[in-house]
């Protein structure tokens, strides 16, 4: 009877909590926001330690990441965004290249996850790898940790990362600006991923994904159901015969293309969005 008695206690207080939960979730935009990111969080947290386990033979397998964001993207299901890939056969090819995307908020794992070529790692900065669980499954993605305030370690990590790249015939993922940029375009690009790609002779792949305003802003606190993302992969750009002395120019072509097709997505996503908020305000 004593136990029954708890488990109905139990019971009570757990629905109450789930019921508050929903009532705060419905009708404040800043709790909205919280419960959204924690469960971000709590998918991205997970499938790192799924990984631990899981993502093994891809370390055997030279398979890359795509163990890991193929469960990121089972667990992320929930997040009520709409993804567009376009172009995706751009992204299939037997040889290494650099893939490039613009760098906007940690969302882009999301976008990430739904991109993701086969056989593909990624260069990220080197603070990740004190995580518990996230560093390990990483590990066995193949990815390259950066330290960016060293610049001798920056040259050692594009001379590792094109030797895995050669020798485990992977791709790698970066994103040039180096760091989020969370207002409208792109960032000046640094000249890592170009360098990494003309020393190693590798195509370029550039990304570009839309902007995440009209449905996502961390500094204004909201996540609104129902996002639009457009991603487009644009056409490989070839190295070869290419030398450093070809970076500068080479970065700058690169990301004037990308801002052209950054400012139509964006536009093009941004009125999607519009259409079905207001299509669901209408239904409602």
């Amino acid at each position: 009877m004593v136990c029954l008695c708890g488990l109905i206690g139990t019971a009570f207080w757990a629905s109450s909590i789930l019921i508050a939960i929903a009532l705060v979730y419905s009708y404040s935009r800043i709790a909205r926001y919280y419960i959204q990111m924690t469960g971000y969080y709590l998918a991205i947290l997970t499938t790192a330690f799924i990984c631990c386990f899981y993502a093994i033979p891809s370390y055997f397998n030279r398979e890359g990441g795509s163990r890991v964001f193929s469960v990121f993207r089972f667990l992320s299901r929930w997040m009520d965004i709409n993804v567009e890939l376009r172009n995706r056969k751009k992204l299939e090819s037997d040889v290494p290249y650099v893939l490039i995307s613009n760098h906007q908020s940690s969302l882009d794992v999301f976008a990430m996850a739904h991109t993701w070529p086969e056989q593909c790692t990624c260069m990220m900065k080197d603070s990740l790898k004190y995580i518990p669980g996230f560093n390990f499954a990483c590990v066995l993605a193949h990815a390259i940790f950066v330290k960016r305030s060293s610049r001798e370690g920056g040259i050692t990590a594009l001379k590792q990362c094109s030797s895995v790249m050669k020798e485990k015939n992977l791709k790698v993922w970066v994103f040039p600006e180096g760091t989020r940029n969370r207002e409208k375009g792109m960032l000046p690009f640094k000249k890592g991923a170009f360098n990494l790609a003309v020393q190693g002779q590798f195509p370029i792949v550039p990304v570009v994904i839309s902007d995440y305003t009209p449905f996502y802003s961390k500094g204004d606190k909201y996540f609104k159901p129902g996002g639009e993302m457009i991603i487009e992969v644009l056409d490989p750009i070839p190295t070869k015969g290419l030398t450093l002395d070809d970076v500068p120019d080479l970065s700058d072509q690169v990301r004037a293309k990308m801002l052209e097709v950054y400012e139509r997505v964006t536009a093009e996503a941004a009125e999607r969005f519009k259409k079905m908020s207001g299509s669901h305000l209408k239904s409602d």
